[in-house]
């Protein structure tokens, strides 16, 4: 007789962290070790291996569960915001907060509170520590619109952890005199710092963004400092003054502009009176629409002296980096353009445009000798 024999399914050991059969929860070479849960927001595992319920609420007084009612929005009492855990996910708008100075602190009212604040210019939204909010409950703060529910995440810059959302709520905030209605609030736990966001710290008038300073554009172009550069010039060769160039209609508007930015970035001037040296204007449009103003020199050359220095060749080049192991990759934009002319140089740059006579007072690209003084 045979007995029949129960088969017994061996149970699969894997690590509830990443769900590796390799290891278990306990090996300190497991992926998910620091790392965030795109569910909860915990550190420590990955979201399929994540055990937090997503509707998991408990009332932010006392432990009375939420009914299957839901919960209600827009209560006019500051004692009934409720925690609800955060779901993260890929369509949720995230906002950062970046990094303040310390020394950036006023004190608002919010709903009759005064609260300490930080201005924070790289986050729109205002936040305050859950500490704050139980300050404001017991002042019988005026609040109105709470809401449990908001589907906002914020992150503070640095970290992959979003912070805990408690709710949001809409007060009056008040500052020397000034006061915004119908200001959001968000309530973070274990939070640290009351910020104050960027849209509410402008419109108190705390924060000023202006965007007329430090333009580049409206800078004077910066120059090598000490470098005088005289061009050799022979004065046997005849001086030809050349007619203006026509260009066409579209072109004409750019044109002004960019000569407007030439003279106010200190690279061309005025001529004022004649000009034995006079060369035209070739302006040549740039593939995303800009031009790019061009002197034709061809005629000026033929009485610019060049230096005989020789150019370095990437045969030369390559040898002596050989056993480099580190290389950087330089730029510089408008090179010529950081060497300063004297101005016994200038009159043979001179070249005319539908606006009058202009002249350069750095080294212009054309020129047959700036390759060499350049090096």
């Amino acid at each position: 007789m045979r007995h029949g024999r129960r088969s017994k399914k061996k149970r699969r050991l894997e690590c509830s962290r990443c769900g590796s059969c390799r290891h278990l929860a306990r090996d300190n070479n497991c992926p998910a070790k620091g790392k965030a849960c795109l569910k909860c927001g915990i550190l420590g595992h990955f979201r399929d291996q994540c055990r937090t319920r997503q509707t998991q609420k408990r009332k932010f007084e006392g432990g009375e569960s939420s009914n299957s009612q839901g919960i209600k929005k827009k209560s006019r009492t500051t004692n009934n915001i409720e925690e609800t855990a955060n779901i993260i996910t890929d369509e949720r708008k995230v906002d950062y907060i970046f990094n303040i100075e310390n020394d950036a602190k006023v004190t608002c009212n919010i709903g009759g509170t005064n609260v300490e604040m930080l201005i924070d210019s790289g986050c729109k939204h205002n936040l305050i520590t859950d500490q704050t909010w139980e300050r404001m409950k017991k002042n019988n703060a005026q609040v109105t619109n709470q809401d449990s529910n908001t589907d906002k995440t914020f992150i503070a810059y640095g970290s992959a952890t979003p912070l805990k959302l408690l709710g949001s709520f809409k007060a009056t905030i008040k500052l020397a005199g000034i006061s915004q209605d119908v200001t959001t609030f968000y309530v973070i736990r274990n939070g640290t710092r009351d910020l104050l966001g960027r849209v509410t710290a402008t419109s108190l008038g705390v924060l000023r963004i202006n965007l007329d300073i430090n333009q580049v554009g409206t800078e004077a172009f910066p120059k090598f400092k000490g470098v005088l550069v005289t061009i050799p010039i022979d004065d046997s060769v005849k001086p030809l003054a050349q007619p203006y160039r026509r260009i066409t209609i579209p072109l004409e508007k750019k044109v002004e502009n960019k000569l407007k930015e030439l003279l106010e970035r200190d690279i061309i001037e005025v001529v004022k009176g004649p000009s034995n040296w006079i060369s035209p204007m070739v302006p040549v449009l740039k593939n995303g629409g800009d031009i790019r103003l061009c002197v034709d020199m061809r005629r000026a050359n033929t009485a610019i002296q060049r230096e005989n220095h020789p150019l370095p060749t990437i045969e030369e080049l390559l040898p002596k980096v050989r056993e480099a192991k580190i290389f950087s990759k330089l730029d510089i934009r408008d090179a010529f353009h950081h060497i300063e002319l004297h101005t016994d140089s200038r009159h043979i740059t001179t070249f005319i445009t539908s606006k009058g006579l202009y002249r350069y007072k750095r080294m212009m690209f054309g020129i047959s000798c700036a390759p060499e003084i350049f090096q």
